[in-house]
């Protein structure tokens, strides 16, 4: 295979050499992150594949994610510690690394202030390993310095704007942690046109319904601001929610979360970790 390369004029060595320098101490700070932090901290894995390259080698692709809002981690880096190689993910989260030693190698995943994180996979010969990778929101500590990254996320912006039209009725986590329900349509019942029906046997969901009598219905559900069919509010736990969003009616409904033919109302579930 013929490569074609751009020689460097003579006056960029020192740029070069600078930039081989930053990387080289780059590297060595991976690596030594990657055997201070106990391998019990791992970054959680969403999927992972396996696929032939042609190689006598092991090959590594994937994509780091937030797990707090599930947009890509641009720029960063990715480091393994039995081969002793590593990546930066470009603009979509994606990294790849070729020529891997096969076998068991953990990696290491390191973001701005966020705490090292890692995974450890199974390198086969003569394959390409792809994996995703959520990382969540954690605190780096150096010294008496305490860094914590939060980000005030597009959703929960999104949901502090549809608060101030006071259309609905809005359950926060402050408030379940206060109240202490056993289920989630706990939290509804002494709603003003929310009707919950008594416990029933222990196998059937209980019902939700907006209105009483003879004009009850069924609200639309969406669970983490996707539309859920078929789900009852009892599917997710207490201690699982950050959020409840309560419209009842066609007036209530945020355009959003407007579908067709839906005049009776909307739940929409926020679950932790998805702000």
């Amino acid at each position: 295979m013929d490569v074609a390369c751009a020689l460097p004029q003579a006056g960029n060595h020192r740029n070069i050499r600078t930039r081989a320098r930053s990387a080289g101490l780059l590297l060595a700070l991976l690596a030594t992150l990657s055997a201070a932090i106990p391998e019990s901290t791992r970054a959680q894995e969403a999927t992972q594949d396996v696929q032939a390259v042609g190689d006598s080698a092991a090959a590594l692709s994937g994509e780091v994610l937030s797990a707090l809002t599930g947009e890509p981690m641009v720029g960063a880096h990715v480091f393994l510690r039995v081969a002793r190689r590593g990546a930066v993910t470009d603009s979509s989260g994606k990294f790849r690394v070729e020529s891997l030693p096969a076998g068991r190698d953990t990696i290491a995943i390191w973001y701005a202030a966020v705490e090292p994180q890692f995974r450890e996979l199974e390198l086969e010969p003569d394959r390409l390993t792809s994996a995703v990778f959520l990382i969540s929101e954690r605190i780096f500590e150096v010294a008496d310095l305490k860094v914590e990254v939060r980000a005030f996320s597009a959703r929960r912006q999104r949901l502090e704007r549809r608060k101030k039209f006071g259309n609905g009725v809005y359950i926060t986590r402050e408030m379940i942690e206060e109240a202490k329900p056993v289920l989630m349509t706990d939290m509804l019942r002494g709603i003003p046109r929310i009707d919950v029906e008594s416990y029933r046997f222990a196998s059937e969901p209980v019902e939700v319904r907006i209105g009483y009598g003879a004009t009850a219905c069924i609200p639309m559900y969406f669970l983490d601001g996707t539309e859920a069919k078929y789900f009852t509010l009892d599917e997710v736990r207490p201690i699982e929610v950050e959020e409840l969003e309560i419209y009842r009616g066609a007036s209530e409904i945020p355009p959003e979360f407007r579908k067709m033919g839906n005049t009776c109302g909307v739940i929409v579930v926020w679950t932790r970790g998805n702000f």
